[in-house]
């Protein structure tokens, strides 16, 4: 059921990007305009999405302490265990979830760039997604080290940590897509917008779906907690890196 509500929001946020909502290009302070693009309300926020993240990741583990889930997904012999660990969402998107964070958000950017971005907008946008990536990349090496190198029985969740951390990502950098927009009107409509912003809405669901199945199927609860507590607070950190970076640039 949240799953299906998300799926409702997300699609009528993805066609949400109308022509008649853009702003008209900026001729004093183009970055200016640019980052105070905000709809006067918003659904898909980052706390909305920090709360319906928690939701599934807590729902997740009743369920799977319910039914055994971690069990089920390590029974080879069950044609469960292929779906679950060989499923194209998670052979070609999760296992390459930085990939399908960055490029995205990059060729949003460049979306935007046609309204008169200015140099300085892009540096902004530029030092907030290096610092996203250099936390993504501590943290790796850090599961790595702890699982690997300490032998250590915690394998703490990276699927849950980064799948809730690229979803608050999104929800802070794609502010223009929600809900307030006509949804009706976008679909005479064709764009490289309207493109990029099916794909954003496109990975944000497999986001949420994908973490579900790993908060059922995978990991002990202290592991997937640990990822998702570690997303939580690495989100923190960027987003006053980024405010940081807002105000000296």
């Amino acid at each position: 059921m949240i799953l299906v509500i998300y799926l409702i929001i997300s699609l009528r946020d993805t066609i949400a990007i109308l022509p008649q909502h853009i702003d008209p290009a900026p001729t004093s302070d183009p970055s200016s305009s640019l980052d105070s693009i905000m709809p006067p309300r918003r659904v898909l926020n980052s706390n909305n999405v920090l709360t319906l993240v928690m939701a599934l990741v807590l729902s997740g583990i009743l369920l799977s302490i319910l039914i055994d889930g971690e069990a089920i997904a390590a029974n080879r012999s069950s044609p469960v265990h292929n779906v679950l660990r060989h499923n194209p969402l998670n052979k070609y998107m999760v296992k390459f979830g930085w990939f399908w964070t960055i490029v995205p958000l990059v060729l949003w950017y460049l979306v935007h760039s046609s309204r008169g971005a200015s140099s300085s907008w892009w540096v902004r946008r530029g030092l907030s997604l290096v610092v996203a990536t250099v936390l993504w990349k501590l943290n790796v090496l850090a599961f790595d080290y702890i699982h690997d190198e300490l032998h250590s029985a915690l394998d703490i969740s990276g699927h849950c940590f980064l799948l809730i951390f690229s979803s608050l990502i999104y929800a802070d950098e794609t502010p223009e897509l929600d809900l307030l927009s006509n949804p009706t009107a976008a679909l005479s409509s064709f764009s490289a917008r309207a493109v990029v912003a099916t794909v954003i809405g496109f990975v944000r669901l497999v986001w949420l779906l994908m973490l579900f199945i790993t908060a059922v199927f995978f990991h002990d609860p202290v592991s997937k907690l640990l990822g998702s507590g570690l997303a939580y607070v690495s989100w923190l950190v960027w987003r006053n890196a980024k405010a940081a970076i807002e105000r000296h640039h």
